[in-house]
């Protein structure tokens, strides 16, 4: 794909069921999406995609939505899910499953909606 026009930004998005394979079908098409992106950025960008995704799967309501932003020297991840309507008081890691320290240690900037029903980061491209 044909990097985008100066100033111009670049934005894809994928409505994805409530099932198992949503992360492996988001992470493909994110590969796809980012075709040409280096390869360190590449693997960061489907790495958070894989996270993201599996949590909305795991704790979150249908329909999940993926949105990737090729902004030039940045990619931005978006991943949304109709929410619990619930706020969470404050995070709170488990013992096991370490998605969130994963994007955490991927991305340059990261964030969340106060029930976790929107998640977006920001990855730094090298070129």
């Amino acid at each position: 794909m044909p990097r985008p026009a100066a100033g111009a930004a670049r934005r894809w998005s994928l409505q994805l069921p409530k099932d198992a394979p949503a992360a492996r079908t988001a992470r493909g098409a994110a590969g796809e999406w980012l075709a040409g992106a280096p390869a360190e950025s590449l693997a960061a960008a489907r790495s958070v995609v894989t996270e993201l995704v599996s949590n909305a799967v795991r704790y979150g309501r249908a329909p999940i939505g993926l949105s990737i932003q090729d902004l030039g020297d940045r990619i931005r991840i978006e991943v949304t899910h109709a929410g619990t309507g619930r706020p969470r008081a404050r995070f709170q890691p488990r013992a096991r499953g370490r998605g969130l320290q994963i994007v955490a240690a991927q991305a340059d900037s990261w964030g969340t909606s106060e029930d976790l029903s929107h998640v977006w980061v920001e990855l730094r491209v090298a070129r």
